[in-house]
């Protein structure tokens, strides 16, 4: 896929992330629908604001995007291109084995990857890959923040074909696995494992439950304030501490 570079820049306020990742939704013709991000918890404010008529972002942590005007993010699929440092092939690769692997405990469809062939901005072609991907992962703030977290993890060293992780994440009464795990992807290189390792208890109940109780398309999330509690509280990390504002519904 050629992909067009969003023609404005942005001065973002964001989090250190130790995995030096970068991502942008896309559209299907390749034209991205705002600057390259490292925060993955911009994707979420876009889901939001383009899913269920929020207001448009205007200047949050330095970010834009108003769908009246700019490349229109999908709903219906998931359509991200990332951008690697390191290793590009070898993790976009092993992120499709693990993304797919929990896609098949939902029972969607599964990711594919996409090179880029070329691109009109800044960067090579060779570190860039399109993911193709069901609805599942755009249709909440945790979920689209669970696809970005499986795919910086998979920049560590252990192996998804192993199933190592795969264990981890299903089976909670096994602590063993995971310290295993966090010794394979060296958790001192990214929040991200720590994210995971958080999440290990209630993984199976959002991907088998909750993650469709979170879909825009049920649950109303305009009446959230979109800094303080979309930006802030719907990650995985707070879903898997109870924290997000949907926690006080009966339903969770």
């Amino acid at each position: 896929m050629k992909i067009k570079e969003y023609p404005e820049e942005m001065d973002l306020v964001e989090i250190y992330q130790a995995e030096d990742i970068a991502m942008a939704f896309v559209t299907e013709d390749g034209r991205m629908c705002h600057p390259f991000i490292k925060c993955k918890d911009f994707l979420s404010d876009v889901l939001v604001h383009v899913g269920q008529d929020a207001p448009a972002i205007e200047d949050l942590y330095g970010f834009y995007y108003d769908k009246a005007h700019d490349p229109l993010v999908s709903t219906d699929k998931t359509l991200m291109l990332f951008k690697f440092t390191t290793r590009a092939k070898e993790t976009a690769e092993r992120s499709v084995l693990l993304l797919n692997r929990l896609e098949n405990i939902m029972g969607v469809e599964n990711t594919t990857i996409e090179p880029v062939t070329g691109f009109d901005g800044y960067g090579s072609v060779g570190d860039m890959f399109v993911y193709h991907g069901p609805r599942a992962w755009v249709t909440s703030p945790t979920m689209i923040s669970t696809f970005v977290s499986m795919v910086r993890l998979s920049t560590g060293d252990f192996d998804p074909t192993k199933g190592v992780l795969e264990e981890m994440l299903l089976d909670a009464a096994r602590p063993q696995r995971m310290i295993e795990v966090v010794d394979r992807i060296k958790i001192d290189r990214s929040t991200d494992p720590k994210y995971i390792i958080a999440a290990v208890p209630v993984i199976r109940r959002l991907l088998t439950h909750h993650w469709k109780l979170m879909d825009m398309r049920v649950f109303d999330y305009t009446e959230f304030d979109m800094q303080d509690e979309i930006h802030d509280q719907c990650g995985l990390y707070s879903y898997a501490n109870n924290k997000t504002p949907y926690h006080d519904y009966s339903a969770f």
